[in-house]
């Protein structure tokens, strides 16, 4: 369920998101077979990916996320990326509270 400038899709799990999710800039998406879970945003996709892995709300746990993608994009880009996103897959969840601290 990839969007279309990515066509990877990895499993929602630590060892693959330190293997494949970069340090930059970019959106993310978090979906399982049904639907998609979450699309944000981040200025290091790795890091943001694993916070939501350690420290899941229950909404977002609930939702069971099995497989991830990403599109690296540049910061002044990421907002508006991420509603055109939104707009499109229509993710279940569009805020997720367990972000890292700024």
């Amino acid at each position: 369920m990839p969007w279309k400038n990515n066509n990877d899709w990895y499993p929602y799990n630590e060892e693959t998101i330190k293997a494949k999710a970069p340090e930059t800039s970019g959106i993310y998406g978090l979906y399982n077979i049904q639907k998609w879970v979450y699309i944000g945003e981040a200025d290091d996709i790795r890091e943001q990916l694993l916070v939501h892995k350690r420290n899941a709300n229950s909404e977002l746990r609930l939702q069971g996320p099995t497989a991830f993608t990403f599109e690296p994009c540049a910061p002044e880009r990421r907002a508006k990326r991420r509603e055109e996103l939104i707009a499109e897959w229509k993710p279940v969840i569009t805020e997720a509270t367990n972000r890292s601290p700024v």
